[in-house]
């Protein structure tokens, strides 16, 4: 049931309110699973294991205190982006019926204002254009907040600035909304800095052009025949981060290989890009997207979270969509078999 809106939600959302900020969340599973224990996880960041329960006839329980809202998720497999179920962890009773072959849209979430308002603001189908006319009408709505953290890396800087004015000031404790005013200073200091520099930044800026009707086939055939490791990542993603060091030493082991490293960067500001491919001294080919390539590319891998690992066939076609990351031993392995 989650949608791309936790794409972007890098921390906490809303501050608790009152002395009673107790949680009890109730889960169970809508098919058998083998595995004995489930996990609650935070999202972005490096260890995000945070609790543990142990599933008993397909159901698990979770206890506990929220200070402040944040986005949260279960998994059984916390370093696998594809299997994690998102939920916002608030005070009160919730209800989490995860779908055990399709954690990330097949979880059904009750219970909680801000989780039931969630659930309202998804069934309309926000576009991006909706999902600001929402916040200008509805500043005070905690779904307000989180529609926020979709669009505020996606619209242009002076429009960010339009956007955060219509929070009342006791919404700027927000994390969201901090993390966005602070990007929207940054934003300005650039564009000050460098006053050709504007947030747009297209893939035929390095002289190609995505126009076909697959991201991954335009991407295949510029590799002309070679196997390739993708990584789909943000600069502002702290798990992408960590994982340089570990693709510096595979890039290094395949380097005589028949072999193509490839970096799709997204939502993510240029300059910022650039300085962070040179300074983790990443070699291979790295693209950063517009936002409608972006959403090209989102459609066609099914892309809810980053970072993301993908390995295509010298045929350009893709037998993992969900690739082990750099530092998971498996992925040597994997790529050996991939050019022989």
């Amino acid at each position: 049931m989650r949608t791309v809106v936790y794409f972007l939600l890098l921390g906490t959302i809303l501050s608790a309110c009152g002395h009673n900020n107790q949680y009890r969340i109730r889960g169970s599973f809508t098919g058998q699973v083998d595995e004995e224990w489930v996990y609650m996880v935070r999202f972005m960041e490096s260890d995000p294991r945070v609790d543990s329960a142990r599933i008993k006839n397909n159901e698990f329980t979770f206890e506990g205190f929220a200070d402040i809202v944040e986005v949260y998720g279960l998994s059984y497999h916390p370093d696998r982006a594809s299997e994690v179920a998102p939920f916002f962890l608030e005070p009160g009773k919730i209800e989490i019926v995860v779908d055990p072959n399709d954690w990330f849209t097949g979880t059904e979430v009750r219970g909680g204002k801000i989780n039931n308002e969630y659930n309202v603001i998804e069934l309309m189908g926000l576009s991006q254009e909706d999902a600001v006319e929402y916040i200008k009408n509805n500043p005070m709505s905690p779904g307000s907040v989180f529609l926020l953290a979709m669009v505020y890396r996606s619209i242009e800087t002076h429009k960010v600035g339009d956007l955060l004015g219509y929070f009342p000031e006791k919404m700027h404790q927000a994390a969201i909304y901090e993390e966005a005013y602070s990007y929207y200073q940054t934003q300005l200091a650039l564009e000050e800095q460098m006053p050709s520099f504007r947030y747009k930044a297209h893939a035929e800026e390095m002289d190609v052009e995505f126009g076909g009707e697959s991201v991954i086939a335009d991407l295949a055939e510029l590799n002309d025949g070679k196997p390739v490791y993708l990584k789909i990542w943000g600069t502002w993603c702290a798990p992408c981060r960590a994982e340089f060091p570990s693709i510096r030493d595979i890039e290094t082991h395949f380097r005589e290989k028949d072999l193509e490293f490839a970096y799709i960067c997204i939502q993510s500001p240029e300059e910022e890009w650039r300085e962070m491919v040179t300074s983790e001294e990443l070699r291979g080919q790295h693209f950063l997207f517009s936002n409608e390539l972006t959403a090209k590319l989102a459609a066609e891998v099914n892309l809810r979270t980053v970072p993301r690992y993908l390995l295509i066939d010298s045929e350009g076609n893709i037998i993992d969509y969900n690739a082990p990351k750099p530092s998971d031993e498996k992925l040597s392995a994997l790529l050996d078999d991939l050019i022989h």
